[in-house]
């Protein structure tokens, strides 16, 4: 009789152990699905949400300068590749190419001896240009635009091949700085320049 006691005993201990590890393995399974739900949606957010922004200060190989706000990663690489090409194929419109990737934030452009020799009209589209140095490039002239762009304030056009200027130039109320030194001005052109001179623009040629 103690025997069949003692057997029951022990069924009943196994059969409470072999629970407590179904419950055991039930909570295990539970919590990896849990954990794999959570990694699920960690990602799915991940694919959903934009480019890290980043904060650009000043420059990008003295070529671009931006006004310091938020330009996503994506952005900021492509402008950085296109600025390490621009004067090497003159046959290439790069300037065209920063202009599609960002027209905002951009406030200065530094093309200094880059083998221009025209500027594209999507330069116009850059509404926060305030300053522009075309020096030492191959430009033979100027496009009206530029006497459009509100916000420029200087431009540099030292050695070029320049003979006349738009002369909407003159109608820049914005313009404070105008070197145009080492070109081919006739005398009209030069005529302009002085007039800008009395207006209190720092002009130089």
């Amino acid at each position: 009789m103690s025997r069949i006691i003692g057997d029951r005993k022990e069924k009943s201990t196994l059969d409470e152990m072999e629970e407590v590890a179904r419950a055991r393995n039930k909570d295990v399974a539970e919590d990896e699905r849990l954990e794999a739900l959570r990694k699920a949606k960690e990602e799915a957010e991940r694919a959903k949400a934009p480019s890290e922004p980043i904060i650009i200060e000043p420059s990008m190989g003295d070529i671009i300068k931006l006004n310091g706000t938020p330009l996503c990663r994506n952005d900021y690489e492509a402008l950085s590749d296109i600025c390490k090409k621009i004067g090497k194929n003159p046959d290439t419109d790069y300037l065209s190419q920063i202009v599609t990737i960002e027209n905002k934030r951009i406030v200065s452009l530094g093309l200094y001896k880059k083998e221009l020799v025209r500027l594209p009209d999507a330069i116009e589209k850059l509404d926060a240009l305030g300053q522009i140095d075309l020096g030492a490039n191959k430009l033979g002239e100027l496009p009206y635009f530029i006497g459009r762009m509100k916000l420029l304030k200087e431009i540099c056009i030292d050695n070029n091949n320049l003979e006349i200027l738009p002369a909407s130039i003159e109608t820049m109320t914005g313009l404070k700085m105008f070197f145009a030194n080492r070109n081919n001005f006739d005398s009209t052109t030069k005529q302009m320049l002085e007039r800008m001179k009395k207006k209190g623009v720092d002009v130089r040629y």
